[in-house]
């Protein structure tokens, strides 16, 4: 259900066929239903009426002759519906200027008649789908999503950043656990008293390791 704040037009429906699906809005507390939208409908236009609510997946995922789908200027939210991936013959999809959150469906990028992409200004994050119709379409389809990466913005989706705070996060224990072994082997000299046995051992190690070191640098 999708619920608007105005009176403006609504809902606007061309084609033709067999009747299929229905479709509810909610305007001003009024409960609007359009019965039997016909599954060769070709165009819905959505636009410009401060719409909540999500996108109604269920109904939109059966109009499989659809070939525009504008449901831009509203407040709608939740993530893009993954069924789109069923409207083969979709020419034109503009969700653009809502709320929208989550990732882009990789789905879509099997719209091979898609010419026209419109996800600007909502709060989609991760990797932009690469491959067929995602690669003709420029990055003003996707402005205004900051957390959006890959082509064809300039932001790269690399791990990096994660892989950055990994590394240190392991450097971090394992200096941790070397400064607990450090600690506990301090007690053990200080108190008792620097065992002969347990001195010469490490002194022995790190006599060797001199060695070692000087014969190398004796070799270059």
């Amino acid at each position: 259900m999708m619920q608007g704040e105005n009176d403006r037009h609504a809902l606007e429906v061309m084609g033709d066929g067999i009747h299929q699906d229905h479709m509810t809005l909610t305007m001003e507390e009024i409960e609007i239903k359009f019965e039997e939208i016909p599954t060769s409908v070709k165009a819905i236009v959505l636009s410009n009426n401060q719409f909540r609510g999500k996108i109604p997946e269920a109904a939109l995922g059966k109009l499989k002759g659809l070939k525009f789908l504008d449901f831009s200027h509203n407040n709608l939210k939740g993530h893009i519906p993954s069924s789109l991936e069923n409207l083969m013959m979709l020419e034109v999809l503009d969700l653009s200027s809502n709320k929208l959150d989550g990732g882009i469906p990789l789905q879509l990028a099997n719209l091979e008649y898609l010419q026209v992409l419109n996800l600007s200004h909502n709060r989609l994050v991760g990797p932009i789908p690469q491959g067929r119709q995602f690669d003709t379409f420029k990055n003003t389809s996707y402005i205004g999503n900051l957390g959006l990466c890959g082509r064809p913005l300039s932001i790269n989706c690399s791990n990096n950043g994660d892989n950055t705070w990994l590394d240190w996060k392991i450097i971090m224990a394992g200096y941790g656990t070397g400064a607990v072994i450090g600690l506990f082997i301090g007690y053990i000299v200080f108190s008792t008293g620097k065992p002969r046995w347990f001195v010469s051992k490490i002194e022995g190690k790190q006599s060797k390791r001199g060695t070692r070191m000087n014969l190398k640098r004796r070799r270059n």
